[in-house]
């Protein structure tokens, strides 16, 4: 009885009732296009983060995460042939990304800052990691003395593609160590923090920092990423 007295209401007063379906109408269509959008800005904050970053997962030694270490190069990866092959067969992993992460000193001039860098094999990296935007020069390839810069980090040594930088940095073996790279291209990423302080550089063999079967990560890309099990390695 009650619903039936309650849409007969409906009838009573149709100007009210178009009103109130309009602003209930209104209302609902607003809700998802504002959901729509959040969800697009956080999509495309994931797929930058993965394309700029991380790639879509990635492995470190067991407990490298969980704190500090005196001498982090003790703890990094001392197998990484060996697991890269490994990755490689492990269904649904496209490829493999070695890194081996650094603290540094750079130098231009009379102008010194601080910085981090990520040795890297910048050929095989190139084409997955395309939000790194480079915006001057060229993305790293196969230069083996070119260095790829965030755009704050390159603002403030003030140079440009071509120009030298001198990275200082403790090697693999705790001994300090410099090294003349060629900057190569500038990226920006929109993160300002990430953007003032990375820095890449081509990291084939030996260099003055790195012992090249030492990594501190590898990432990977999914050809499927919502079909991806997971990695056990030992």
């Amino acid at each position: 009885m009650w619903f039936f007295l309650a849409f007969r209401n409906l009838f009573r007063n149709i100007r009210r009732t178009i009103a109130i379906l309009c602003t209930v109408a209104l209302g609902a269509g607003a809700l998802l296009a504002f959901d729509g959008f959040i969800r697009g800005v956080l999509d495309q904050y994931r797929e930058d983060t993965i394309h700029s970053h991380y790639g879509y997962g990635q492995i470190n030694t067991k407990g490298y995460r969980d704190k500090v270490f005196s001498s982090p190069t003790k703890h990094w990866i001392n197998d990484g042939e060996d697991l890269k092959n490994y990755l490689k067969q492990v269904p649904g992993v496209e490829k493999v990304f070695p890194r081996a992460n650094f603290s540094a000193i750079l130098k231009h001039g009379k102008i010194t800052v601080s910085g981090s860098g990520q040795g890297i094999e910048a050929d095989n990296e190139a084409d997955f990691f395309y939000s790194l935007n480079v915006e001057e020069g060229e993305p790293l390839r196969n230069e083996p003395n070119g260095i790829l810069l965030g755009k704050g980090l390159a603002n403030s040594l003030d140079v440009h593609p071509g120009d030298n930088v001198t990275v200082i940095a403790t090697s693999t073996k705790g001994v300090i160590k410099k090294d003349e790279f060629v900057v190569t291209g500038i990226f920006h990423t929109g993160a300002v923090d990430f953007d003032s302080r990375d820095m890449r550089h081509a990291h084939h063999n030996n260099t003055q920092f790195i012992q090249f079967n030492l990594k501190s990560t590898f990432s990977f890309p999914l050809k499927k990423p919502t079909r991806f099990v997971g990695v056990y390695y030992r």
